[in-house]
């Protein structure tokens, strides 16, 4: 794959070291990029919601901010992968923070002016979109180019709990510095935020690529295949030559767009349960409570042998936890379920990612992150009409169980029908014997 650097360290005999990726020169950098990065995301939403709600008293329209911070990434996903490719992935990251952060301060300038209109405040969620989407690929491409193939899986983890970490620290005084300030002020903060993720990227050095060996697909990085230079296309025909994968992100979109989850809402389960927005606001806790557990365990796990499995495994089990949700009737049930539900989305987000990293080359890795985040992002934009759709077609009940129904049959079929996606590991090398001890962990199927 890439020539990676080490920093020194002691030997020592360990049986896991959950914080291994820490080691790899480069890696705490971007890490703390992301956590920035994080925290932009994480309070954005919010304040997109008070400039609309509160400043401007208009209806939250969530079809028309979902539009907005979609349509870029569909629009500019793709070129933004072949970016990836083709420049220097620490610059093209650096300049997707500091746009990002112009940006903010435009609208931070706008608001307290009170200038901006609903059009306007769209127009500045779709430029921001863009500027961060122009970032997105590399920001996943870059992990495999710092990290050996078998430190991916640790690499992922440690940067899911890192945006997780920053989500929290942006999204948290949010409400209080937009209510104590006003929004301009907060959007100030995230500029700066984003600055700083740019200013941590300065120190990022990665390797330089070197020919890669025939990995298990027979598949060469340095063949003519695939190459550099080549164009967006090359990630799709990659994809296509490698079944494994296509599927994997296939069932990926299949669920983002088909999922049951997608039906659930406040005003359905206050009504069953007969509870407040807090009691909601408190169950959906539940659910980011599974997810960040979800990580916390994984960041102990040097390696999932049946991946492929896990993760469809994953996916019904987050399918089945949404439909309970729904017909649940019993606060306890619910909340439990959130949990489960999260833990679920947690272990099925990290294994794709990785599966996908871990059996690409990196001569390709931008294309295909690029594909891998405009389908993501398109099956975002068409999952509210279809599921409308699907409730004025079937009611509510039966929209949930038939997107149930349907998203747990196509993926036990796939996976009982192939095999090779069952067996799919984190990462293809085995595993080495030796200082660390580090065991397999097998999966269902």
């Amino acid at each position: 794959m890439t020539s990676t650097e080490a920093q020194p360290v002691p030997a020592r005999r360990r049986r896991v070291q959950p914080f291994t990726s820490f080691r790899y020169r480069g890696y705490p950098w971007l890490w703390a990029a992301n956590v920035c990065h994080g925290a932009v995301q994480g309070a954005q939403g919010f304040l997109i919601t008070w400039l609309i709600i509160e400043e401007l008293d208009r209806n939250y329209s969530y079809g028309l901010v979902t539009l907005a911070s979609s349509l870029p990434v569909v629009l500019l996903g793709l070129h933004a992968g072949r970016l990836a490719d083709r420049r220097d992935g620490r610059l093209l990251l650096m300049g997707s923070h500091v746009a990002v952060a112009l940006i903010l301060l435009l609208t931070a300038i706008l608001a307290a002016r009170d200038l901006p209109s609903l059009w306007l405040t769209f127009l500045l969620v779709g430029l921001g979109t863009a500027a961060a989407t122009f970032g997105g690929p590399v920001r996943v491409a870059l992990i495999p180019a710092i990290v050996p193939r078998k430190r991916i899986l640790n690499a992922n983890v440690l940067n899911d709990l890192g945006l997780a970490l920053g989500t929290l620290a942006g999204g948290l005084p949010t409400p209080f510095v937009a209510d104590r300030w006003g929004p301009e002020f907060a959007f100030l903060l995230l500029a700066a935020a984003s600055v700083v993720g740019a200013v941590f990227l300065i120190p990022l050095r990665v390797p330089p690529q070197v020919p890669e060996a025939e990995d298990d697909h027979g598949f060469h990085g340095n063949s003519g295949t695939v190459t550099i230079g080549g164009g967006m296309r090359e990630g799709f025909r990659f994809l296509w030559e490698r079944i494994e994968l296509r599927l994997l992100l296939l069932l990926f979109v299949l669920a983002a767009f088909l999922g049951p989850w997608l039906g659930l809402n406040f005003s359905v389960v206050a009504e069953r349960l007969d509870i407040e927005v807090r009691a909601w606001a408190l169950l959906s806790l539940l659910l980011g409570v599974g997810t960040l557990v979800s990580v916390i365990v994984m960041a102990f796990v040097p390696r999932v042998r049946r991946a492929g499995a896990w993760c469809g495994t994953m996916i019904i089990a987050s399918a089945v936890a949404a439909v309970g949700v729904w017909f649940s009737s019993s606060y306890g049930l619910t909340g439990f379920l959130m949990a489960v539900f999260g833990v679920a989305l947690g272990i099925r987000g990290l294994l794709i990612v990785t599966l996908v990293q871990s059996h690409t080359p990196i001569a390709v890795m931008g294309r295909v992150m690029g594909v891998y985040v405009a389908l993501t992002a398109g099956a975002v934009l068409l999952a509210q009409p279809v599921t409308r759709a699907g409730q004025a077609l079937l009611t509510d009940d039966g929209w949930i169980v038939f997107a149930g129904i349907v998203l747990v049959g196509v993926v036990t079929f796939v996976l009982v029908r192939n095999p090779g996606l069952r067996r799919m590991p984190s990462h293809p090398e085995p595993v080495e014997p030796g200082v660390e001890h580090e065991e397999a962990v097998a999966g269902p199927g």
